[in-house]
């Protein structure tokens, strides 16, 4: 007897709820906070967020969302950026031209 083994294929859509870019006044610097959701509205935990340089693509840093999806960049220098989200079982996202000025 033959057994077979399917694997569902999940794929998601990233939604940023709550995305939002703030430039705190007098300073040079900024940050990004987030939370990942699935297409029902679902947290995705412990997805990998990495941030890069949007001119040169150079990794500037990487966190995890938290249990209930909830993710945050600070003390960033002025500049376009890139995310790069990747969770298992997700699709694979790239979010481009996030400015903070």
């Amino acid at each position: 007897m033959t057994h077979t083994i399917t694997k569902p294929i999940f794929i998601a859509i990233f939604l940023f709820l709550a995305f939002t870019v703030r430039a705190q006044n007098n300073t040079s610097s900024g940050k990004i906070n987030g939370k990942l959701v699935d297409e029902k509205n679902i947290p995705i935990p412990f997805a990998t967020i990495s941030l890069y340089l949007q001119t040169d693509t150079v990794l500037i840093k990487g966190t995890l969302s938290s249990e209930s999806g909830d993710f945050s960049f600070e003390q960033l220098p002025f500049g376009s950026y890139s995310l790069k989200i990747e969770g298992l079982g997700y699709q694979e996202s790239i979010i481009s031209s996030v400015v903070i000025n």
